[in-house]
Protein backbone atom coordinates (compact mmCIF):
# COMPACT_ATOMS: atom_id res chain seq x y z
CA UNK A 1 0.00 0.00 0.00
CA UNK A 2 1.08 3.10 -1.73
CA UNK A 3 0.86 6.47 0.83
CA UNK A 4 0.06 9.62 -0.55
CA UNK A 5 3.00 12.30 -0.08
CA UNK A 6 2.17 15.93 0.18
CA UNK A 7 4.58 19.08 -0.20
CA UNK A 8 6.63 19.60 2.97
CA UNK A 9 6.27 23.22 3.07
CA UNK A 10 2.36 22.20 3.47
CA UNK A 11 3.28 20.01 6.20
CA UNK A 12 4.90 23.09 8.38
CA UNK A 13 2.40 25.60 7.20
CA UNK A 14 -0.92 23.59 8.15
CA UNK A 15 1.33 22.62 11.88
CA UNK A 16 2.52 26.07 12.26
CA UNK A 17 -0.92 27.89 11.78
CA UNK A 18 -3.40 25.13 13.06
CA UNK A 19 -5.88 25.34 9.63
CA UNK A 20 -6.67 22.04 8.89
CA UNK A 21 -8.46 23.45 5.45
CA UNK A 22 -5.25 25.47 4.84
CA UNK A 23 -4.61 24.00 1.19
CA UNK A 24 -7.98 22.35 -0.15
CA UNK A 25 -6.43 22.25 -3.52
CA UNK A 26 -4.37 19.44 -1.74
CA UNK A 27 -7.28 17.38 -0.49
CA UNK A 28 -5.66 16.49 2.42
CA UNK A 29 -7.61 14.18 4.75
CA UNK A 30 -8.46 15.91 7.86
CA UNK A 31 -7.32 13.46 10.23
CA UNK A 32 -3.69 13.70 8.38
CA UNK A 33 -3.77 17.18 8.48
CA UNK A 34 -4.60 16.76 12.75
CA UNK A 35 -1.54 14.60 13.27
CA UNK A 36 0.80 17.54 12.22
CA UNK A 37 -0.90 19.92 14.31
CA UNK A 38 -0.94 17.51 17.29
CA UNK A 39 2.64 16.17 16.65
CA UNK A 40 3.90 20.18 16.17
CA UNK A 41 5.63 19.24 12.47
CA UNK A 42 7.03 22.54 12.08
CA UNK A 43 8.94 22.38 15.09
CA UNK A 44 11.42 20.15 14.16
CA UNK A 45 11.15 20.74 10.67
CA UNK A 46 10.61 24.69 10.13
CA UNK A 47 14.49 25.25 8.89
CA UNK A 48 13.93 23.17 6.03
CA UNK A 49 11.80 25.52 4.33
CA UNK A 50 12.46 29.23 3.24
CA UNK A 51 11.02 31.77 5.32
CA UNK A 52 10.33 33.87 1.96
CA UNK A 53 8.59 31.14 0.59
CA UNK A 54 6.23 30.40 3.67
CA UNK A 55 5.21 34.34 3.56
CA UNK A 56 4.60 34.76 0.23
CA UNK A 57 2.71 31.28 -0.05
CA UNK A 58 0.57 32.67 3.54
CA UNK A 59 0.15 36.00 2.12
CA UNK A 60 -1.24 34.17 -1.01
CA UNK A 61 -3.69 32.18 0.81
CA UNK A 62 -4.71 35.04 2.84
CA UNK A 63 -5.69 37.17 -0.22
CA UNK A 64 -7.43 34.20 -2.29
CA UNK A 65 -9.88 34.10 0.66
CA UNK A 66 -10.14 37.75 1.39
CA UNK A 67 -11.26 37.71 -2.26
CA UNK A 68 -13.49 34.64 -2.15
CA UNK A 69 -15.22 36.12 1.75
CA UNK A 70 -16.00 39.12 -0.74
CA UNK A 71 -17.34 37.28 -3.15
CA UNK A 72 -19.57 35.07 -0.75
CA UNK A 73 -20.64 38.14 1.58
CA UNK A 74 -22.07 39.89 -1.59
CA UNK A 75 -23.66 36.86 -2.73
CA UNK A 76 -25.62 36.48 0.33
CA UNK A 77 -26.25 40.23 0.49
CA UNK A 78 -27.95 39.58 -2.68
CA UNK A 79 -29.66 36.51 -1.59
CA UNK A 80 -31.36 38.05 1.54
CA UNK A 81 -32.34 41.57 -0.31
CA UNK A 82 -34.45 39.19 -3.06
CA UNK A 83 -35.73 37.37 -0.01
CA UNK A 84 -36.91 40.23 1.75
CA UNK A 85 -38.52 41.82 -1.43
CA UNK A 86 -40.22 38.65 -2.45
CA UNK A 87 -40.93 37.72 1.01
CA UNK A 88 -39.32 34.53 0.56
CA UNK A 89 -38.15 34.41 4.32
CA UNK A 90 -38.64 31.12 6.00
CA UNK A 91 -39.08 32.55 9.32
CA UNK A 92 -42.47 34.83 7.58
CA UNK A 93 -43.46 31.55 5.36
CA UNK A 94 -45.30 28.16 5.84
CA UNK A 95 -43.66 25.31 4.54
CA UNK A 96 -46.75 22.83 4.54
CA UNK A 97 -45.41 20.33 1.89
CA UNK A 98 -43.66 17.60 3.59
CA UNK A 99 -41.22 16.74 0.85
CA UNK A 100 -40.10 20.09 0.74
CA UNK A 101 -39.24 19.90 4.54
CA UNK A 102 -37.68 16.86 4.72
CA UNK A 103 -35.51 18.28 1.90
CA UNK A 104 -34.63 21.23 3.99
CA UNK A 105 -34.03 19.29 6.57
CA UNK A 106 -31.45 16.68 4.27
CA UNK A 107 -29.86 19.86 3.34
CA UNK A 108 -29.44 21.16 7.10
CA UNK A 109 -28.02 17.87 8.71
CA UNK A 110 -25.65 17.49 5.12
CA UNK A 111 -23.83 21.34 5.77
CA UNK A 112 -23.96 20.63 9.39
CA UNK A 113 -20.31 18.52 9.28
CA UNK A 114 -19.01 22.04 7.90
CA UNK A 115 -20.51 24.60 10.55
CA UNK A 116 -22.88 24.50 13.95
CA UNK A 117 -26.15 23.89 13.82
CA UNK A 118 -26.80 26.89 15.29
CA UNK A 119 -25.57 29.18 12.78
CA UNK A 120 -26.96 27.43 10.26
CA UNK A 121 -30.62 27.68 11.30
CA UNK A 122 -30.16 31.33 12.27
CA UNK A 123 -28.72 32.17 8.43
CA UNK A 124 -31.93 30.66 7.09
CA UNK A 125 -34.40 31.99 9.32
CA UNK A 126 -35.22 28.86 10.91
CA UNK A 127 -36.10 28.59 15.00
CA UNK A 128 -34.67 25.75 16.49
CA UNK A 129 -38.53 24.51 18.19
CA UNK A 130 -39.86 24.35 14.24
CA UNK A 131 -36.44 22.49 13.26
CA UNK A 132 -37.11 19.68 15.84
CA UNK A 133 -40.67 19.72 15.08
CA UNK A 134 -40.09 18.72 11.51
CA UNK A 135 -37.08 16.59 12.01
CA UNK A 136 -39.59 14.33 14.75
CA UNK A 137 -42.37 14.59 11.81
CA UNK A 138 -40.00 13.07 8.71
CA UNK A 139 -38.57 10.86 12.00
CA UNK A 140 -42.13 9.55 12.88
CA UNK A 141 -43.65 9.33 9.18
CA UNK A 142 -40.33 7.19 8.45
CA UNK A 143 -41.22 4.77 10.82
CA UNK A 144 -44.89 4.36 10.63
CA UNK A 145 -44.84 4.49 6.86
CA UNK A 146 -44.63 0.97 6.14
CA UNK A 147 -46.92 -0.27 8.95
CA UNK A 148 -49.81 2.88 9.03
CA UNK A 149 -52.27 0.61 11.45
CA UNK A 150 -49.16 0.60 14.00
CA UNK A 151 -49.61 3.16 16.72
CA UNK A 152 -48.05 3.70 19.82
CA UNK A 153 -48.00 6.54 22.05
CA UNK A 154 -44.36 8.29 20.77
CA UNK A 155 -44.60 11.22 23.84
CA UNK A 156 -46.05 11.72 27.40
CA UNK A 157 -48.65 14.28 25.62
CA UNK A 158 -49.35 12.33 22.50
CA UNK A 159 -52.62 10.65 22.41
CA UNK A 160 -53.37 7.13 23.77
CA UNK A 161 -54.10 4.89 21.11
CA UNK A 162 -57.96 4.49 22.57
CA UNK A 163 -57.76 8.23 21.73
CA UNK A 164 -56.45 7.33 18.23
CA UNK A 165 -58.97 4.71 17.58
CA UNK A 166 -61.73 7.56 17.98
CA UNK A 167 -60.25 9.48 14.99
CA UNK A 168 -59.81 6.79 13.03
CA UNK A 169 -63.43 5.69 13.52
CA UNK A 170 -64.83 8.69 13.05
CA UNK A 171 -62.89 10.14 10.16
CA UNK A 172 -63.24 7.23 8.15
CA UNK A 173 -67.02 6.51 8.99
CA UNK A 174 -68.81 6.92 5.91
CA UNK A 175 -72.03 7.85 7.61
CA UNK A 176 -69.84 10.69 8.51
CA UNK A 177 -68.76 12.51 5.07
CA UNK A 178 -70.67 15.71 4.92
CA UNK A 179 -69.36 16.83 8.61
CA UNK A 180 -66.98 19.21 8.28
CA UNK A 181 -63.61 18.22 9.85
CA UNK A 182 -64.13 20.70 13.03
CA UNK A 183 -67.32 19.16 13.53
CA UNK A 184 -65.86 15.56 13.81
CA UNK A 185 -63.89 17.29 16.42
CA UNK A 186 -66.63 18.86 18.64
CA UNK A 187 -68.62 15.66 18.04
CA UNK A 188 -66.24 13.97 19.67
CA UNK A 189 -65.81 16.29 22.57
CA UNK A 190 -69.28 16.42 23.02
CA UNK A 191 -69.49 12.55 23.49
CA UNK A 192 -66.51 13.19 25.58
CA UNK A 193 -64.25 10.41 23.61
CA UNK A 194 -61.48 12.77 22.59
CA UNK A 195 -60.47 16.26 23.77
CA UNK A 196 -57.81 17.27 21.08
CA UNK A 197 -57.96 20.53 18.51
CA UNK A 198 -58.80 19.98 14.77
CA UNK A 199 -55.10 20.03 13.77
CA UNK A 200 -54.09 17.17 15.93
CA UNK A 201 -56.68 15.11 13.77
CA UNK A 202 -54.92 16.24 10.52
CA UNK A 203 -51.71 15.36 11.81
CA UNK A 204 -52.70 11.69 12.86
CA UNK A 205 -54.90 11.57 9.58
CA UNK A 206 -51.54 12.32 7.65
CA UNK A 207 -49.13 10.16 9.09
CA UNK A 208 -51.29 7.07 9.05
CA UNK A 209 -52.95 7.83 5.50
CA UNK A 210 -56.57 8.42 6.80
CA UNK A 211 -59.06 9.32 4.10
CA UNK A 212 -62.31 10.87 4.20
CA UNK A 213 -65.16 9.11 2.38
CA UNK A 214 -65.84 11.43 -0.49
CA UNK A 215 -64.07 14.11 0.81
CA UNK A 216 -64.54 16.93 -1.35
CA UNK A 217 -61.98 19.49 -2.69
CA UNK A 218 -61.79 22.95 -0.46
CA UNK A 219 -63.25 26.16 -2.19
CA UNK A 220 -60.77 28.72 -2.37
CA UNK A 221 -63.35 31.06 -2.29
CA UNK A 222 -64.20 33.04 0.69
CA UNK A 223 -67.56 34.20 1.17
CA UNK A 224 -68.03 37.24 3.70
CA UNK A 225 -70.41 37.79 6.33
CA UNK A 226 -73.04 40.28 6.57
CA UNK A 227 -74.85 41.90 8.98
CA UNK A 228 -75.44 40.30 12.43
CA UNK A 229 -78.15 40.04 15.36
CA UNK A 230 -77.53 39.61 18.92
CA UNK A 231 -80.82 37.35 19.64
CA UNK A 232 -83.32 34.92 17.75
CA UNK A 233 -85.77 36.32 15.63
CA UNK A 234 -84.72 39.84 15.27
CA UNK A 235 -84.02 39.15 11.57
CA UNK A 236 -84.81 35.98 9.16
CA UNK A 237 -83.25 35.03 6.01
CA UNK A 238 -85.23 33.83 2.96
CA UNK A 239 -83.88 32.77 -0.30
CA UNK A 240 -84.21 30.13 -2.99
CA UNK A 241 -81.73 28.12 -4.69
CA UNK A 242 -82.17 25.41 -7.66
CA UNK A 243 -81.39 21.55 -7.96
CA UNK A 244 -81.71 19.62 -10.69
CA UNK A 245 -83.00 15.91 -10.83
CA UNK A 246 -82.81 14.34 -13.84
CA UNK A 247 -82.55 17.09 -15.71
CA UNK A 248 -86.07 18.55 -14.48
CA UNK A 249 -85.42 21.67 -12.13
CA UNK A 250 -86.62 22.23 -8.75
CA UNK A 251 -86.49 25.04 -6.01
CA UNK A 252 -85.68 24.44 -2.65
CA UNK A 253 -87.23 28.24 -0.68
CA UNK A 254 -85.04 28.19 3.24
CA UNK A 255 -85.66 30.56 6.22
CA UNK A 256 -82.78 30.71 7.78
CA UNK A 257 -82.38 32.95 11.51
CA UNK A 258 -79.79 35.36 11.22
CA UNK A 259 -78.50 35.15 14.75
CA UNK A 260 -78.34 31.34 15.25
CA UNK A 261 -78.48 30.00 11.54
CA UNK A 262 -81.09 27.74 12.65
CA UNK A 263 -83.49 27.11 9.08
CA UNK A 264 -86.88 27.70 10.44
CA UNK A 265 -88.67 26.33 7.47
CA UNK A 266 -88.14 25.31 4.55
CA UNK A 267 -89.91 23.88 0.97
CA UNK A 268 -89.35 22.14 -3.04
CA UNK A 269 -91.28 23.74 -5.12
CA UNK A 270 -91.69 23.67 -8.79
CA UNK A 271 -92.51 26.72 -9.62
CA UNK A 272 -91.26 29.87 -7.79
CA UNK A 273 -94.28 33.18 -7.08
CA UNK A 274 -95.80 35.08 -4.36
CA UNK A 275 -97.47 32.62 -3.23
CA UNK A 276 -95.59 30.04 -2.52
CA UNK A 277 -92.64 33.11 -0.55
CA UNK A 278 -95.84 33.80 1.33
CA UNK A 279 -96.94 30.57 2.50
CA UNK A 280 -93.10 30.02 3.53
CA UNK A 281 -93.75 33.08 5.84
CA UNK A 282 -96.81 32.50 6.84
CA UNK A 283 -96.16 28.84 8.30
CA UNK A 284 -93.12 29.87 10.10
CA UNK A 285 -94.88 32.70 11.62
CA UNK A 286 -97.64 30.17 13.09
CA UNK A 287 -94.98 27.89 14.03
CA UNK A 288 -92.82 30.47 16.21
CA UNK A 289 -93.22 34.25 16.41
CA UNK A 290 -92.80 37.00 14.41
CA UNK A 291 -89.50 38.57 13.20
CA UNK A 292 -88.69 41.68 13.25
CA UNK A 293 -87.07 42.19 9.67
CA UNK A 294 -86.71 39.82 6.98
CA UNK A 295 -83.57 39.44 4.58
CA UNK A 296 -84.91 39.27 1.01
CA UNK A 297 -83.48 39.54 -2.69
CA UNK A 298 -84.85 41.43 -5.63
CA UNK A 299 -86.03 38.59 -7.63
CA UNK A 300 -89.79 38.25 -8.37
CA UNK A 301 -91.00 35.77 -5.74
CA UNK A 302 -90.36 38.32 -3.49
CA UNK A 303 -91.11 42.10 -4.58
CA UNK A 304 -94.76 41.08 -5.43
CA UNK A 305 -98.13 41.87 -4.02
CA UNK A 306 -98.93 38.82 -1.84
CA UNK A 307 -95.84 39.13 0.52
CA UNK A 308 -95.52 42.95 0.72
CA UNK A 309 -98.85 43.23 2.19
CA UNK A 310 -98.51 40.17 4.58
CA UNK A 311 -95.61 41.67 5.79
CA UNK A 312 -97.75 44.99 6.18
CA UNK A 313 -100.27 43.19 7.95
CA UNK A 314 -97.85 41.32 10.48
CA UNK A 315 -95.63 44.48 10.69
CA UNK A 316 -92.42 42.80 9.53
CA UNK A 317 -90.24 45.43 7.79
CA UNK A 318 -88.64 44.24 4.90
CA UNK A 319 -85.05 44.31 3.91
CA UNK A 320 -83.61 44.24 0.10
CA UNK A 321 -80.12 42.60 0.29
CA UNK A 322 -77.16 44.43 -1.55
CA UNK A 323 -79.21 47.59 -1.60
CA UNK A 324 -80.07 48.12 2.10
CA UNK A 325 -76.48 46.33 2.95
CA UNK A 326 -73.35 44.85 1.13
CA UNK A 327 -73.49 41.16 1.09
CA UNK A 328 -76.18 40.83 3.63
CA UNK A 329 -77.76 37.10 2.55
CA UNK A 330 -74.39 35.51 2.85
CA UNK A 331 -75.26 33.47 5.78
CA UNK A 332 -78.51 31.56 3.75
CA UNK A 333 -75.81 31.30 0.43
CA UNK A 334 -73.49 29.66 2.89
CA UNK A 335 -75.76 27.22 3.56
CA UNK A 336 -77.16 26.40 0.42
CA UNK A 337 -73.32 25.62 -0.85
CA UNK A 338 -72.78 23.40 2.28
CA UNK A 339 -76.05 21.56 1.70
CA UNK A 340 -74.91 20.98 -1.96
CA UNK A 341 -70.98 20.91 -1.72
CA UNK A 342 -70.97 18.49 1.46
CA UNK A 343 -74.31 16.39 1.03
CA UNK A 344 -76.37 16.52 -2.43
CA UNK A 345 -73.63 16.03 -4.91
CA UNK A 346 -72.32 13.04 -3.00
CA UNK A 347 -75.35 11.06 -3.42
CA UNK A 348 -77.45 9.60 -6.18
CA UNK A 349 -81.56 11.43 -6.13
CA UNK A 350 -83.23 9.76 -8.84
CA UNK A 351 -86.50 11.71 -7.74
CA UNK A 352 -88.83 13.86 -5.89
CA UNK A 353 -89.30 12.04 -3.18
CA UNK A 354 -85.62 11.20 -3.04
CA UNK A 355 -85.00 14.89 -3.01
CA UNK A 356 -87.42 16.01 0.10
CA UNK A 357 -85.80 12.68 1.84
CA UNK A 358 -82.38 13.67 1.65
CA UNK A 359 -83.30 17.70 1.99
CA UNK A 360 -84.74 16.71 5.35
CA UNK A 361 -81.98 14.58 6.73
CA UNK A 362 -79.59 17.07 5.88
CA UNK A 363 -81.40 19.68 7.54
CA UNK A 364 -82.05 17.68 10.65
CA UNK A 365 -78.59 17.15 10.71
CA UNK A 366 -77.42 20.70 10.19
CA UNK A 367 -79.77 21.77 12.81
CA UNK A 368 -79.90 19.42 15.66
CA UNK A 369 -76.51 17.60 15.44
CA UNK A 370 -73.57 19.93 13.19
CA UNK A 371 -71.94 22.03 15.99
CA UNK A 372 -70.64 25.46 14.03
CA UNK A 373 -67.24 26.58 15.23
CA UNK A 374 -68.58 29.97 14.51
CA UNK A 375 -71.33 29.33 17.15
CA UNK A 376 -68.58 28.47 19.60
CA UNK A 377 -69.16 24.47 19.03
CA UNK A 378 -72.93 24.72 19.43
CA UNK A 379 -75.77 23.67 17.11
CA UNK A 380 -78.12 25.93 15.34
CA UNK A 381 -80.47 24.39 17.51
CA UNK A 382 -79.17 24.94 20.59
CA UNK A 383 -78.80 28.50 19.81
CA UNK A 384 -81.73 29.40 19.04
CA UNK A 385 -83.21 27.82 21.91
CA UNK A 386 -81.06 30.45 24.44
CA UNK A 387 -77.92 28.21 24.89
CA UNK A 388 -75.00 29.93 27.10
CA UNK A 389 -72.17 30.97 24.44
CA UNK A 390 -69.19 29.25 26.87
CA UNK A 391 -71.56 26.17 27.57
CA UNK A 392 -69.13 23.66 25.54
CA UNK A 393 -66.00 25.49 25.98
CA UNK A 394 -65.65 26.04 29.88
CA UNK A 395 -66.38 22.34 29.72
CA UNK A 396 -64.23 21.47 27.20
CA UNK A 397 -61.07 23.05 28.54
CA UNK A 398 -61.02 21.15 31.64
CA UNK A 399 -61.88 17.90 29.79
CA UNK A 400 -59.15 18.70 27.79
CA UNK A 401 -56.90 19.35 30.88
CA UNK A 402 -57.32 15.82 32.34
CA UNK A 403 -56.93 14.06 29.15
CA UNK A 404 -53.40 15.56 28.58
CA UNK A 405 -52.78 14.22 32.26
CA UNK A 406 -54.12 10.88 31.59
CA UNK A 407 -52.17 10.50 28.38
CA UNK A 408 -48.92 11.58 30.68
CA UNK A 409 -49.38 8.80 33.66
CA UNK A 410 -50.42 6.13 30.70
CA UNK A 411 -46.91 6.80 28.99
CA UNK A 412 -44.89 6.96 32.41
CA UNK A 413 -46.78 4.05 33.42
CA UNK A 414 -45.87 2.39 29.82
CA UNK A 415 -42.67 3.01 30.14
CA UNK A 416 -42.25 1.75 33.64
CA UNK A 417 -43.57 -1.70 32.76
CA UNK A 418 -41.09 -1.88 29.65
Amino acid sequence: MRYKKYPHYAKVLISKTKEVNLFPELKIPETTARYWINSKYHLGNSNKIDENLEIQKLKSIIKKYKEENRELKNRIKLIKMIQNVCKLSLDKKHVQDYEKRKRIIELIYTHKKRTSLRTLLDDLSISFSRFKKWNKEIVDYEKFHNEPKKYYQSSSRAITYQEFLVIKKYYTDPNLFHLPLHALCSIAKRNGELFSSPATWRKYAKLYQMKRPNLKVKYSKSYPIGIEREHPNQLWHIDISEIKVRNKKYFLQVILDNHSRYVINWHIIEQWDGKHTRSLISKSINSFINPIEIMMDAGSENLNRYVYTYLKEKEIKALISKHNTYYSNSKIEIFFRTLKSNYLSKIKIKSIGDLHRHTRYYIEQYNNIIPHSYLNERTPEEVYFGMPKDFYLDSFKNESNRAIKKRIEEYKNRNSRE
